[in-house]
């Protein structure tokens, strides 16, 4: 036999002894009792999530102690992590400055609104957590009823009005007097004054009771 056509066919046989041996030595990996088989569906955050199971998870409470007070909101130690409640979501009373309703070291109940993993940006609230007291808020101020009120801060527009611990009503600069539409608030009213008055409207969706002095007055 020529050596070259001899040569040509010893490859062949040690090609497909090579191709045989490799494949009994492949093991499916679905054949073994342990294999798991990825889930498509599944997210890879899932599980990145087990392997952070002290992470904090949106819906969950969690107790966490104020640090700092700012204009805009509160700082909150939540173990060994720093969250944030904004100005909107520590009570159901519209404030200026979250130093009206909490102070550094005080602990309250918080509810959990966002984590991100990456930024470790914690987004907490308090609001969440209290009765929503503008749920039955026209049962409790029946347009044209009389209501005691505490006047709390003058705007531009008119004076806010505290109705308790809560509810805060608002009276137009043109409910102040019967004697001008647009009166000087500061001519009529004091900061921390008691005022009888009487509601306009109450409106639970826009959380918005107004309120009336001069009808109050006169009806007196």
């Amino acid at each position: 036999m020529h050596p070259y056509v001899a040569h040509n066919r010893f490859l062949r046989k040690n090609k497909r002894t090579r191709h045989q041996t490799s494949t009994e030595n492949v093991t499916d990996p679905s054949s073994t009792p342990n294999f798991k088989r990825p889930d498509p569906e599944q997210p890879y955050t899932s599980f990145k999530r087990a392997s952070e199971p002290d992470s904090p998870v949106r819906g969950e409470i969690v107790k966490g102690q104020i640090s700092r007070v700012v204009n805009f909101g509160a700082f909150v130690r939540v173990g060994d992590l720093t969250g944030l409640v904004h100005l909107s979501e520590l009570g159901w009373k519209r404030i200026a400055d979250a130093g009206e309703l909490v102070s550094e070291g005080q602990t309250f109940d918080f509810k959990v609104m966002n984590f991100d993993p990456e930024t470790q940006r914690l987004a907490l609230s308090r609001k969440a957590l209290l009765p929503n007291p503008w749920i039955q808020i026209r049962q409790h101020y029946p347009v044209g009823s009389k209501v005691k009120g505490r006047v709390s801060r003058f705007s531009s527009h008119g004076v806010f009005v505290s109705l308790g611990e809560e509810i805060e009503g608002y009276i137009p600069l043109d409910e102040l007097a019967w004697e001008t539409d647009m009166p000087e608030a500061a001519d009529l009213l004091q900061v921390e004054q008691e005022v009888e008055l009487v509601v306009l409207n109450a409106d639970s969706r826009r959380h918005k009771v107004s309120l009336s002095l001069k009808r109050a007055c006169k009806a007196a």
